[in-house]
C-alpha cells in the first residue's frame, strides 16, 4: 500500500463516510472507492461494508485503519530523519496552536524562523490547549503553543502574559473584585 492509501484509511475511519473523506482529500468518491478496492484486493479481505448511512468497518478493516495512525507516524518520522541527515534543517515542522492571541503572534515568529530555515515547511494544527497538550504528548506535533499550566516533564517556556481587563456597565469596586479571586 502507498502512503496515500494509509491516509485514506485513517480518514475513512475518522469520518465513516466516503464523501467526507473524498472532500477532505480534495478528490472524488470514485477515486476513493477505486483505491479501497485495490487495498481490499492486496490484502484479500473486505475492509468496509457500505450501508445507507455510510460505511462500516470489518474487523480486518478496523485493524488496518487503526494501524494507519502508526504507519503514517512512522513514515513521517523516517522522512524527517532522512531529510535531516545532512545536518541541514529541512522538513515539515508540525505546530499545535491553542488560542486567538497565539494565532495573531505566530505568523511573525514563523516568518523569522523561515528566513533562517528556508527548507522548513509548516503544518499548523489548531485546537484547545488540552488537545494541543495531547498532540505534543503523543508526538503528533513537534511544538505546541498552549494556555495554562500543564504538568510537562520536558522543556517549556512562558512566551508572554495576556492582560485581563474587566468591563462593566455598572461601577465596579476593585477591592471587591480582588477578594473574589479563586
Amino acid at each position: 500500500m502507498e502512503d496515500y492509501d494509509w491516509l485514506i484509511l485513517q480518514l475513512l475511519y475518522k469520518h465513516k463516510n466516503i464523501t467526507k473523506t473524498a472532500q477532505e482529500l480534495f478528490t472524488s468518491q470514485p477515486s476513493i472507492t477505486k483505491r479501497l478496492r485495490k487495498m481490499e484486493a492486496e490484502y484479500a479481505v473486505t475492509i468496509v461494508k457500505r450501508e445507507r448511512r455510510g460505511i462500516h468497518f470489518t474487523p480486518q478493516g478496523e485493524f488496518l485503519a487503526k494501524s494507519a495512525d502508526y504507519v503514517l507516524s512512522d513514515l513521517r518520522r523516517i522522512k524527517e530523519k532522512v531529510q535531516n541527515m545532512d545536518n541541514q534543517v529541512a522538513g515539515t515542522l508540525r505546530i499545535g496552536i491553542s488560542n486567538y492571541s497565539t494565532k495573531q503572534k505566530l505568523p511573525g515568529i514563523l516568518k523569522m524562523f523561515k528566513v533562517k530555515n528556508p527548507n522548513v515547511e509548516f503544518q499548523v494544527i489548531p485546537g484547545s490547549s488540552r488537545e494541543i497538550y495531547d498532540l505534543v504528548y503523543c508526538k503528533e506535533v513537534h511544538v505546541g503553543f498552549l494556555r495554562g499550566n500543564y504538568n510537562w516533564s520536558g522543556q517549556s517556556h512562558l512566551l508572554f502574559e495576556e492582560p485581563l481587563c474587566i468591563a462593566s456597565v455598572d461601577n465596579i469596586n476593585l477591592e471587591d473584585s480582588r477578594n473574589c479571586r479563586g
